[in-house]
């Protein structure tokens, strides 16, 4: 999910009917227009040649962009929200990670989500021992993964019945 998605979401779920609803449609607006741009600059830097610059990569080679989402195999996987170029190479600096800046040679981007993928990290919470603060994040976090999951799971089951409706009747 975009930072955008989550402003569009967080401004739906929190705003609708509290505020006038063209203040909504103003918010989600600006979302659209922040997508439009970030696009258009995504595709300006990665047209630029790659002998100028050299983006991150990651420890299986593939570039990080900001937005990404990497692990770093320890903690919950985190989205890219920064990277700097500084007299060492490159850092990449992800939310959550308790390091502020990370060598970006020991993250991996992370896989598609999964059930397999979501029952690992409730073992890898469950294992922290962590503040209730924490805790209550990630499990946050965890409910609307699973969510999603469901969520994509059930439109492929539908998706399928379609399909197989029009093999009857053809």
């Amino acid at each position: 999910m975009s930072i955008t998605d989550e402003l569009r979401e967080w401004v739906n779920e929190r705003f609708v009917g509290l505020l006038s609803s063209e203040w909504v449609r103003d918010l989600n607006a600006i979302a659209d227009r922040i997508d439009v741009e970030y696009a258009a600059y995504r595709a300006a830097v990665d047209a630029i040649p790659k002998e100028y610059v050299k983006l991150p990569v990651d420890a299986d080679g593939i570039p990080i962009h900001v937005g990404d989402e990497l692990t770093n195999g320890i903690d919950l996987p985190a989205k890219v929200r920064g990277m700097a170029l500084g007299e060492d190479g490159w850092t990449v600096s992800p939310v959550s990670f308790i390091s502020t800046r990370v060598d970006p040679s020991t993250l991996r981007h992370v896989k598609p989500d999964s059930w397999e993928r979501i029952i690992r990290d409730i073992r890898t919470i469950k294992g922290c021992g962590s503040t209730d603060e924490f805790m209550e994040r990630h499990c946050a976090e965890l409910v609307e993964r699973c969510r999603r999951l469901a969520d994509a799971d059930a439109s492929a089951a539908r998706n399928v019945r379609t399909e197989d409706d029009g093999l009857q009747q053809g």
